[in-house]
């Protein structure tokens, strides 16, 4: 199966932005990544997602998520938002897809 990563990338201009993509297996965190949404990370947001404000990228699909900080084991709540993010992908896009590939 895919696996949908959730990753921040400082890009050439110095700007940190978070991805959540399929992370090439040889050059993760490259150009070879097939990314579905992206978020350019304010000051603030550079340590942890945002929960808003998310762009679709080429191989994404409206709507782009929103997110919900969950109560759960983290005290800073990050490795939920982190879940949130790949269960809506799962559920939105992976599953589209292959409903696409089976017709």
């Amino acid at each position: 199966g895919k696996k949908i990563t959730l990753f921040r990338c400082t890009v050439t201009s110095r700007q940190k932005w978070w991805f959540l993509s399929e992370a090439d297996e040889h050059q993760p965190g490259t150009d070879m990544d097939i990314d579905y949404y992206q978020h350019k990370s304010q000051k603030h947001e550079e340590e942890s997602p945002s929960l808003s404000g998310w762009l679709v990228c080429h191989w994404g699909e409206y709507p782009a998520p929103t997110l919900e900080p969950l109560a759960g084991p983290s005290s800073d709540g990050r490795s939920n938002i982190k879940n949130q993010l790949v269960e809506w992908v799962e559920e939105n896009v992976l599953k589209e897809a292959a409903r696409d590939i089976c017709l």
